[in-house]
């Protein structure tokens, strides 16, 4: 599994999203945590498939489990 950060914030008055890199000046700052499988594998959880997982409040991501597709 992968795990990259994604920036939601505003930049000179600019709403949007930022991957991987925060930029300089960004305010509002929220860093959102996103999940990806290992190549060849999905997650799973409760008989639900994900591609990607972006937990929400109280979950984790040791909730989810890879399965190969």
């Amino acid at each position: 599994m992968r795990k990259a950060v994604t920036y939601k914030g505003k930049l000179k008055g600019v709403s949007g999203f930022w991957c991987g890199k925060k930029p300089k000046g960004l305010k509002e700052v929220k860093e959102i945590e996103v999940f990806y499988p290992d190549e060849g594998k999905i997650f799973i959880k409760d008989n639900t498939l994900y591609k990607v997982v972006i937990l929400k409040e109280n979950e984790s991501i040791e909730n989810f489990k890879e399965i190969g597709i």
